[in-house]
């Protein structure tokens, strides 16, 4: 004799013929156990086979979308790249005429501006902001000598951009707007959002509107971008297409940046300054912040040109090192 399930006595007999026993009782719970066993497997079976047609339904609308996502980026790049090109086949046949300029000055006045590293011959120590004031100050004197029709603005940078001065023709006014420039202490971020920049630019002046591209336009827009960050990297979306599909429109940078050995980032964000210039009509100059203060003043004289008299930026001689795209460690 032994025991059974649920303490039954069960007859167990060492002759094959024999039949094993168990209660009535015993029997039944176990057939039931059975049973619901039986029961749970099927709906068990069922419901991973609903689970895995839904999974696969739900996998194959997820295909779907990424592949009309990944082709709608597709054929929004290919827009893109065929606005450019438009744009620079007309910048080639447009006059190369000293019409008049419409400059806005987008400074940096962010945290970093503030930093008096540059070394110079003279005892004072500088931030980069009273530099980067100082050598604007000598453009627009200068660029008023060459041409008095010119108008410029100014535009701050902190996270966010700022219209501080309207277009103006006087050089004095502008200056002394330019001089009343505070820099920011507050902690900037991870990323720049230059939409900000472009919504800014996009609000204070309109794109000449010229029938024929062969004719002198009236006017072109500038953008001088100043960005002194080396560790918030600049990014730039897609809505603002408009502004470089003109080929009115100018983009030229300087950026001014931390040794690459004290930060390797700024070489980064100085690659992604680079990809903003589509149609390589742009000037994208660099200057460490602890060289001489001399290579600051000799960017911003590049950038006294003309547009659409200077020279691409590609094809420039070699032997000046500011026109060169080559990152300057």
């Amino acid at each position: 004799m032994e025991k059974g399930e649920e303490g039954e006595i069960v007859n167990v007999s060492s002759d094959e013929d024999d039949v094993v026993l168990l209660s009535d009782e015993s029997a039944n719970k176990r057939s039931h156990l059975v049973d619901s066993i039986k029961s749970k497997s099927s709906e068990s079976e069922e419901e991973e086979k609903e689970s895995n047609e839904v999974a696969y339904e739900k996998m194959e609308r997820d295909s779907s979308s990424d592949d009309g996502q990944t082709a709608s980026k597709e054929h929004e790049n290919m827009e893109i790249d065929d606005v450019d090109v438009e744009a620079s086949r007309i910048h080639r046949v447009i006059p190369k005429v000293d019409c008049k300029e419409k400059i806005i000055f987008a400074l940096d006045v962010s945290r970093e501006s503030l930093s008096r590293t540059f070394r110079s011959q003279s005892s004072e120590s500088r931030t980069t902001l009273m530099l980067c004031k100082m050598a604007i100050d000598t453009f627009v004197k200068t660029k008023a000598k060459i041409n008095p029709t010119h108008e410029y603005a100014i535009v701050s940078l902190t996270n966010k951009a700022e219209k501080k001065c309207d277009f103006t023709s006087n050089a004095l006014v502008l200056c002394d707007c330019l001089q009343g420039l505070k820099p920011s202490h507050e902690s900037p971020a991870d990323v720049f959002d230059m939409s900000s920049l472009m919504e800014t630019v996009a609000e204070s002046v309109s794109l000449p509107d010229v029938s024929d591209p062969s004719l002198p336009p009236p006017y072109v827009v500038r953008l001088i971008l100043i960005y002194t960050r080396s560790r918030c990297h600049p990014k730039l979306s897609n809505g603002n297409a408009d502004l470089f599909a003109s080929p009115y429109f100018f983009f030229d940078i300087l950026y001014i940046h931390q040794p690459p050995t004290q930060n390797p980032e700024c070489e980064a964000i100085y690659d992604e300054l680079l990809h903003l210039d589509r149609r390589e009509a742009n000037y994208i100059l660099e200057t460490s912040c602890q060289s001489n203060a001399v290579r600051l003043f000799n960017a911003m004289s590049l950038l006294m040109g003309h547009p659409l008299q200077r020279p691409l930026q590609m094809e420039s001689s070699a032997d000046v090192d500011k026109l060169d795209k080559r990152f300057v460690h």
